[in-house]
């Protein structure tokens, strides 16, 4: 039976992580308020990021309502996505999306990554990736 957890493994938490998913982005979905970079990974289950800028949702509880909805979509949907590191940006208008906008834009970026990802696979025998 699948679970819908949300642990630590699912995670990426240190900086070193981010800094891969930045420098060799393979995969890149963009919405005028997030853009999402991913990297295939090696743990075999989608990983997730988040950058949320105080320049961009100046409230600390617009930032808390973002990280908490995008965390959401991500634990729905991450028996659907490939093995790859993602990293959510926000960008300016973010603060302005509602919540089902907002839901409805993070479904449509983590299908368009999955496609990427599907018509364009790592090669998994060559890589020297850690």
């Amino acid at each position: 039976m699948s679970t819908y957890e949300f642990p630590r493994s699912l995670r990426l938490l240190k900086p070193g992580d981010f800094r891969n998913v930045f420098e060799q982005a393979e995969y890149k979905a963009g919405h005028p308020a997030l853009l999402l970079l991913a990297r295939s990974n090696q743990c075999n289950c989608p990983r997730l990021g988040l950058v949320i800028a105080k320049r961009n949702v100046k409230l600390s509880t617009g930032r808390n309502r973002v990280k908490r909805i995008i965390r959401d979509r991500f634990r729905l949907q991450q028996h659907q996505l490939p093995p790859i590191d993602i990293v959510v940006i926000a960008r300016r208008p973010l603060a302005d999306i509602d919540n089902a906008e907002l839901h409805q834009c993070m479904v449509k970026l983590l299908a368009k990554l999955s496609r990427q990802y599907e018509s364009n696979p790592p090669d998994r025998s060559s890589s020297s990736t850690a």
